[in-house]
């Protein structure tokens, strides 16, 4: 069993509603915890009480880094697509229609401000007793609401009255509140130097963190945008850009890449030495019924393959599958494509513990059973294709097995194999882009509609789900911070910082350890998406963000870094998908939306705010 701060172990304690910061006297309400009545106050004061509160306080990040919120982090990215023209459950944001009576928005903000409650909660009850836990995971509630929203009312004291006075706090504030937190963790002597993989928080935890918002601070705080559509920008102070280099070098100090990044991603490698801090699951506490212990990331960056109950298929959703752009994104050798999508699907032949999806992982010898799907990438030729599926003639073989098998060489014109009883096959070309308009990334309506069209991601795979129709099945620990994105992260801060050498050496530790050639200069840099796409010329700032794709793909939050460079529009006319630009961006009155819109009950509700504070664009 892991010895982690289990996302299950939960205090003893109600949740109630949805309320934003203005409800805050709602957001909890302790159970009763004795026959004679005892309050929260002589509850939380003891060693049990607080304990409780403290894991409690842990479980709310998980909707905060899962599935929940995926819209708000990838959607209308260049990165993702969703397969056979399906909409996700709140499509404004891919169309970036959301406006401030949004659902999905109000749930976010107040789940952010659920976890910040808590941890000062617990820092009221306790003091010192887990200050720096609970420091933490504010600083991360307020940096993620300082991305989504940008300045939001900064507060460090325990909520639990009625008072409905929180007047909105200056970006700069915000940051700086952040950083001071995080800094005092660093500084504390009884804060483990790394992390110790057992759910508390490390100082490699807090300079990781540190990073990121340092980073963010610098475009937000020390950069001017020029032009929205276009990204361009100009530094005007290098101080944040600085700090989040230094942050991101000590967070990774000492430690190496894994050599292998297929052996990162494996389920029986969690905790190796990459992991700086995660939100935990554990399969074997997990109380209820095993097909609904975890999360469903396993189930999104996919297409629908199926039925998983009688067909042994992958329980795909069809949503934010792979992008055009993201189909030239790899190169030939680079370890990272085989490691992050699953381009053999195996088929169900005799029961689900040696065929099927998941045979992938449980069966030592592979090269007998029978194959769904095989994806080829982008950069295999059509000879090289035809020869795969020559070579594995007899595994194409339907015989009993649950599904039909087809194959596909991926791409601007993807080629897909149907085969025949005996293993042969014909061959047909689709079109990624529609045959009456060639703009670049619009969906084709052959191939999303096409079943099993597109690959999946498979990082978030996890070798133990049930051949059951549940998409809660995946107990793989949520990776939030790693020494992998530490190194990117100091890689945009150095490029920004205006040190372009030591940002190309960090990019290039990164492609070294994926099995691609060095960069002698960002301007040698090439991929096979520009020419794929045209009218797209890389700059130094799209090599990084393009390593961050590679390195991070099917990891949420390519929002967040569209946001922060400045590059969202500039991508989203080059590569988005399911608009028209000219009329839905930018607002009629010419405004580009770089925020969320801050809540309607957050701005009715709260007599510190008012429509004054609401952010540029709704």
């Amino acid at each position: 069993m892991k010895r982690h701060i289990s996302i299950y172990a939960l205090a003893a304690m109600t949740l109630i509603g949805g309320a934003p910061l203005t409800g805050c006297e709602d957001f909890l309400v302790a159970d009763n915890k004795s026959e004679g009545g005892q309050t929260a106050d002589d509850y939380y004061a003891t060693p049990e009480g607080l304990s409780a509160y403290r894991a409690y306080a842990f479980s709310l990040l998980k909707p905060l880094v899962d599935e929940t919120y995926l819209s708000m982090t990838d959607d209308g990215t260049d990165l993702y697509w969703n397969a056979r023209g399906k909409s996700p459950s709140d499509p404004a944001f891919g169309l970036y229609t959301v406006v401030a009576e949004n659902e999905t928005v109000k749930d976010f903000y107040s789940a952010c401000y659920k976890l910040i409650n808590a941890a000062n909660g617990v820092i009221y009850y306790g003091g010192d007793t887990y200050a720096a836990d609970m420091k933490f995971l504010r600083s991360y509630g307020y940096y993620i609401l300082t991305q989504q929203f940008g300045g939001v009312p900064y507060v460090t004291s325990y909520i639990n009255g009625a008072e409905r006075n929180y007047p909105r706090t200056p970006l700069k504030e915000v940051y700086d509140g952040i950083l001071a937190d995080l800094d005092a963790i660093v500084a504390d002597p009884s804060v483990p130097a790394m992390s110790a993989h057992d759910g508390s928080v490390s100082k490699q935890a807090a300079n990781a963190l540190a990073a990121k918002v340092a980073l963010a601070a610098g475009w937000d705080l020390g950069t001017t945008l020029e032009d929205d559509r276009q990204g361009t920008y100009t530094i005007n102070d290098k101080t944040y850009f600085s700090r989040a280099a230094s942050y991101a070098d000590a967070a990774v100090a000492g430690v190496s890449l894994m050599s292998d990044f297929a052996e990162k991603w494996k389920f029986e490698n969690e905790d190796n030495q990459e992991e700086i801090f995660s939100v935990d699951y554990d399969r074997a506490s997990w109380p209820g019924a095993a097909s609904e212990c975890g999360h469903s990331l396993q189930n999104q960056f996919a297409n629908y393959y199926g039925e998983m109950p009688t067909e042994g298929v992958k329980q795909g959703s069809s949503l934010n599958g792979v992008s055009l752009k993201s189909l030239y994104l790899f190169e030939q050798g680079d370890s990272r494509y085989a490691a992050t999508f699953a381009m053999t699907h195996y088929n169900l032949a005799d029961n689900w513990d040696n065929s099927g999806y998941y045979a992938m992982y449980k069966v030592s010898n592979t090269d007998n059973l029978p194959i769904a799907f095989y994806y080829a990438p982008s950069y295999t030729s059509r000879s090289e294709f035809t020869s795969f599926l020559d070579a594995h003639k007899a595994q194409f073989v339907k015989g009993s097995c649950a599904v039909q098998p087809k194959a596909f060489l991926l791409g601007k014109t993807t080629v897909m194999a149907t085969f025949a009883a005996d293993g042969s096959y014909s061959l047909k070309d689709i079109e990624f882009l529609s045959a009456s308009d060639h703009t670049p990334g619009v969906n084709s309506s052959a191939l999303s509609n096409e079943v099993s069209g597109m690959d999946c991601v498979r990082k978030w795979d996890d070798p133990n789900t049930l051949q059951a129709a549940k998409s809660t099945q995946s107990c793989r620990d949520i990776l939030i911070l790693d020494v992998a994105a530490a190194k990117l992260d100091k890689a945009e801060a150095l490029l920004l910082a205006g040190d372009e050498g030591g940002s190309l050496a960090a990019v290039n530790e990164i492609r070294a350890r994926a099995g691609v050639s060095s960069l002698s200069s960002f301007g040698a840099y090439s991929c096979s998406y520009t020419r794929q796409i045209s009218g797209f010329t890389p700059t130094a700032l799209d090599v990084v963000l393009d390593e961050r794709a590679r390195e991070l793909y099917g990891q949420p939050g390519r929002w967040y870094d569209l946001r922060r460079t400045r590059q969202m529009y500039r991508y989203v006319f080059a590569f988005g998908v399911n608009m028209t630009y000219s009329t839905q961006i930018p607002t009629p009155a010419g405004v580009y939306k770089w925020y969320r819109p801050i809540p309607f009950e957050e701005i009715s509700g709260n007599t510190g705010m008012s429509q004054e504070d609401q952010n540029p664009g709704y």
